[in-house]
């Protein structure tokens, strides 16, 4: 299983991510909490800014 999202804790025991959306026109957060045994690999994404269209 594959989860995407910003890095909010690392308490050394622990992976806490978090996404935020809006749906229906209210904000909303998902926290997923990731234990170290199963965390297979973590990668780096920066995100590029979206282009600007004319």
């Amino acid at each position: 299983m594959t989860a995407t999202g910003t890095l909010a804790l690392d308490s050394g025991s622990i992976i806490r991510l978090e996404d935020r959306f809006s749906q229906s026109g209210r904000d909303k957060t998902v926290r997923i909490e990731i234990p170290y045994p199963s965390i297979v690999r973590i990668r780096e994404i920066t995100q590029q800014p979206a282009p600007v269209t004319a």
